[in-house]
């Protein structure tokens, strides 16, 4: 396996509530600390979305979310996809994603990219129309060294730590009684 990268910029756009994330820095390791309803959140949720959709599991993770309408800024009516380019050592991975009519996503595009010290960006296309992530497929398939081994290999090495939880089934957000004596 080749070596893991961590994450140098992040763009995410048409996300939750992050409409436009533009070369966000990220270090190695990142606090979020913010108000209420800030988005922090939703910026956690961006990378198990990430995760779930290169182990090829995005139309389940879609489906345990609501739909694809809860995931666009602002629902379908206003945001028409989710776009993220995500760099890393000299690599990135770019992906943007459509809302279908049954409530999941497409893939509009799926790019590899790696910046070269002796050449020029090189893009590398892993096709459109698809629901589910060719990235790990793409890794499995190439040789050990390339740019899908270091792809695949970064982001799956990648690892949320969420210490309060705020998701939808948190016990806060549970019924419970009014009158807790």
């Amino acid at each position: 396996m080749s070596t893991k990268n961590s994450i140098r910029r992040l763009t995410i756009r048409g996300f939750k509530s992050i409409q436009n994330l533009d070369k966000f820095n990220l270090n190695q390791l990142n606090v979020l600390i913010g108000a209420n309803g800030a988005g922090k959140s939703n910026f956690v949720s961006y990378f198990r979305m990430l995760n779930e959709m290169v182990e090829s599991r995005l139309q389940s993770w879609t489906r345990n979310q609501g739909s694809a309408d809860r995931i666009v800024s602002f629902g379908i009516k206003e945001t028409n996809k989710v776009e993220s380019f995500v760099e890393f050592g000299l690599n990135g991975y770019r992906f943007a994603l459509e809302p279908t009519v049954d409530g999941g996503f497409s893939f509009y595009e799926e790019k590899l990219f790696f910046q070269g010290v002796y050449f020029n960006e090189k893009w590398i296309s892993l096709s459109s129309g698809h629901t589910e992530a060719k990235l790990k497929e793409t890794f499995k398939a190439a040789k050990s060294g390339g740019v899908a081994d270091y792809c695949y290999s970064s982001i799956a090495n990648w690892k949320v730590f969420h210490f309060h939880d705020t998701s939808d089934t948190a016990g806060v957000k549970r019924l419970g009684s009014l009158h807790d004596n």
